[in-house]
């Protein structure tokens, strides 16, 4: 398939919107032809999508003209008309293409510059989290937590697919693939020795040095490592070097430059600091407590929502940019370091980090058998009935590992507990929409490391026609690098064929199908 970009990123926008495209991109890339269409702008991040392995083709910087012989900028988001001339140079990249899909993710555009350019490509992905103006796309992705379906019911069309909410966060499989350590990292936390500052790429205002200076006003019963993560781009750069350059100070202070280990510094980092843009769900799907700063309008409502319910504890900048609350807030951490428990059990919850792989898979979707789409949701509790009922029937419950059937409490109680799970993944599969079974992965270490078990059942009026299959491909396409187990009963010979079909091996060591 041929697959572009639209996204563009800079010293106002960020790199947010670059990155989160990145991630998804990087799931799709296989057998597909995928470009990036991006503006010139100050701080664009040209050369790291090059670098990822993907053409670019740059746009003309608008930003910029010269008036009586010097440069003057003007943000391309304050031009009211700025999307009609983008929906033109757009058109003259992509209308000889022949695209199959092109996600776009801008502020900037709204329905008139998608029905331009749905002219010149089979679908459209929209991504976006704002929810204040008309879209007209196949599919809109809006990872807010808290966001539902009403907040859009003025601004898409009733065929809009929509995903919505953290678990739809784009994040690269590092952060997924850490969660299980992370979990287990922060079960005890008894002092702060790991402190992560990051206000993403660019932080213009250099609120960075600020969080800095007040953190080591505090004192810390230990030495710290505090980490600063920023892009080579971020326009107080060097301000910011100088700084750290005279700092006198028994804690060990680092500034990492376009850093790829942002999970691992996560997974070490025992606090964050830090904007309430996208790496807020990059340190909710570690278990990471946050300082949580406000530092744009478009962040209110996640700030909001995430403090309102006990996952971040939220501040704000005051008309200076001074925020004078965070010297009180660390000290009091510093005080009782075992409160961020709470806040790091709340934020498991609220992302599981599958978010690229969940809308890799509206573009290259999977089927079953009948040639209807196979695909996932997530598990909620009026399907309680439902799953309680394919769970009563004779034919699941023969070779169930536990072959008697609950009561109706049990279940509800059961089901409440894999719906709040931290760790776990519990999904209804679907079959041309309609659902038609369970899926349902649980970690465990058997010995050899974190893995997830992985249980299936099918609704036995749908038996062969290969939706338990394609439901476990998409399993191993989620957790791919992974290790995936099944336990079996030895006469259950469907499951059995089942896994094996699917490269599952039985470990007589272990009792149990393997995948890796």
């Amino acid at each position: 398939m041929n697959i572009a970009f639209r996204v563009d990123s800079s010293i106002q926008i960020g790199i947010g919107h670059t990155m989160r495209c990145l991630s998804l991109a990087d799931q799709i890339r296989k057998a597909n032809k995928i470009f990036f269409i991006i503006r010139l702008l100050d701080g664009s991040l040209e050369g790291l999508i090059k670098d990822r392995g993907y053409k670019v083709i740059l746009l003309p910087n608008i930003e910029q003209k010269i008036v009586k012989g010097r440069i003057e900028s003007k943000p391309i988001l304050s031009n009211e008309n700025y999307w009609s001339q983008d929906a033109n140079d757009t058109k003259g990249v992509i209308e000889d293409k022949k695209l199959d899909w092109l996600i776009v993710d801008h502020y900037g555009f709204d329905y008139r510059w998608h029905k331009i350019i749905n002219k010149f490509t089979k679908k459209l992905m929209v991504i976006d989290d704002l929810a204040n103006r008309k879209l007209l796309c196949n599919v809109l992705l809006d990872q807010t937590y808290g966001r539902n379906h009403e907040d859009y019911d003025d601004f898409v069309e009733k065929d809009t697919e929509m995903l919505l909410g953290a678990n739809y966060a784009l994040l690269r499989p590092e952060f997924s693939n850490l969660r299980i350590s992370a979990a287990s990292k922060r079960k005890n936390i008894n002092t702060i020795s790991n402190i992560l500052i990051s206000f993403g790429g660019m932080d213009y205002k250099n609120i960075t040095q600020k969080v800095l200076d007040t953190i080591l006003l505090v004192k810390w019963q230990e030495n710290l490592v505090i980490n600063i993560t920023l892009s080579r781009s971020a326009p107080n750069i060097n301000l910011l070097k100088s700084y750290i350059s005279k700092i006198n100070s028994r804690h060990k202070v680092s500034l990492l430059l376009d850093t790829s280990r942002i999970a691992e510094l996560m997974l070490e980092a025992d606090l964050a600091v830090g904007s309430s843009g996208s790496s807020a769900w990059e340190r909710c799907a570690m278990g990471l407590p946050t300082i949580a700063i406000c530092v744009a309008s478009n962040q209110k409502l996640i700030l909001n929502n995430l403090h309102k319910d006990g996952v971040h504890i939220a501040l704000e900048l005051d008309r200076y940019d001074e925020i004078p609350q965070l010297f009180s807030e660390l000290s009091k951490i510093n005080d009782n370091p075992t409160k961020l428990e709470d806040l790091s059990n709340k934020s498991l919850k609220i992302c599981q980090a599958k978010g690229s792989f969940l809308a890799a898979l509206k573009i290259l979707p999977h089927y079953a058998k009948d040639g209807k789409k196979v695909d996932l949701r997530k598990v909620e509790i009026p399907d309680s009935k439902l799953i309680y009922d394919w769970q009563k029937n004779p034919k699941t419950r023969k070779y169930a590992i536990h072959s008697s059937v609950p009561s109706w409490e049990d279940h509800v109680f059961w089901m409440n507990q894999k719906i709040n799970s931290k760790l776990s993944f519990f999904w209804i599969i679907l079959h041309d929409g309609i659902a038609r079974g369970v899926l349902r992965l649980d970690p465990i270490n058997l010995g050899e490391g974190d893995g997830y078990l992985i249980s299936i059942f099918i609704d036995p009026k749908k038996y062969g026609l290969g939706i338990g299959k394609k439901a476990i491909d998409i399993a191993k396409y989620i957790f791919l690098g992974t290790t995936l187990y099944a336990k079996v009963l030895e006469n259950n010979n469907r499951s059995i064929s089942l896994f094996s079909r699917s490269d599952f091996k039985f470990r007589e060591d272990l009792t149990y199908f393997e995948w890796r």
